[in-house]
């Protein structure tokens, strides 16, 4: 009798270690629940000067719209968000920058020379697509109104560069 018990107690005690280990920590489930989403920021950089943005940051800033038809839908979208230049610091914003960079989507850059871009208009850091909160890993589009009425439309945008001129 004693031997079945010695055998079952092997047994379970066997089986209990496994268990813990087959899928995952035994404290992954207190791990994970209750967390917050990831604060997910914006950065713009003009000269020496790095600041960073999170989202209600960017709802507290005076809004703008801008709406750019698609060229290939011929449908219009209405896009809600932020002029860069409210985000830039006072001290910043007086000197004129020479070229801009951004940095968006999974590793990719574009400058653009300030004198490329329409003087009417400026770049604009959207979160918002008509209407609706834009979601994913960067919440961020940027528009870029080139002279020859080009609208060029950044998606998942982490950095703008204000890079002055010599």
């Amino acid at each position: 009798m004693m031997r079945h018990w010695l055998a079952i107690l092997i047994f379970f005690s066997a089986t209990t270690s496994v268990l813990a280990q087959r899928h995952g920590r035994a404290d992954a489930i207190q791990n994970y629940v209750g967390r917050r989403p990831p604060v997910l920021l914006l950065q713009i950089k003009a000269g020496k000067n790095r600041t960073y943005f999170r989202t209600a940051d960017l709802k507290k800033v005076q809004r703008s719209v801008a709406s750019v038809a698609d060229p290939i839908t011929g449908i219009t979208h209405k896009y809600e968000g932020v002029d860069v230049e409210a985000l830039i610091p006072n001290g910043v914003s007086d000197s004129k920058s020479g070229t801009i960079k951004v940095s968006f989507g999974s590793r990719e850059h574009l400058a653009v020379a300030e004198t490329d871009l329409d003087p009417g208009s400026k770049i604009l850091v959207a979160d918002t697509v008509d209407g609706k909160a834009i979601n994913g890993y960067v919440p961020y589009d940027c528009l870029l109104k080139t002279r020859q009425d080009k609208t060029a439309i950044l998606e998942n945008v982490r950095l703008i560069d204000l890079e002055s001129s010599p």
